[in-house]
């Protein structure tokens, strides 16, 4: 005679399954309550879309960096002075030094 086995264990509560009973009261709860999440969620599927869906730019087209453009006023004022173009380069090179010492 040995112990009765359990009964078995439903694979659903009684009631059925817990997203059955789910209405807009629940989305809208997880936004008031996560604002910050939901924003971040949103924005990614957002630029995932644009990103995935814009054509990319051809191979044959010229290459632009807006970084060069923004800088090409102060690339022509240290080319036309190499004095401070030396000096901002020492410059530089004391920070860096420094930055790598401290760190």
């Amino acid at each position: 005679m040995g112990t009765p086995s359990p009964p078995p264990v439903p694979l659903l509560p009684p009631q059925g399954p817990s997203f059955a009973g789910w209405s807009l009261d629940g989305p809208a709860g997880v936004t008031r309550r996560h604002p910050v999440l939901c924003a971040f969620a949103f924005s990614l599927l957002f630029f995932m879309g644009v990103e995935f869906t814009i054509p990319m730019v051809p191979s044959t087209s010229p290459p632009l960096d807006l970084g060069f453009i923004a800088t090409k006023p102060l690339n022509r004022a240290l080319a036309t002075a190499p004095t401070l173009n030396t000096l901002l380069a020492a410059l530089n090179t004391v920070l860096y030094v420094q930055f790598l010492l401290h760190t």
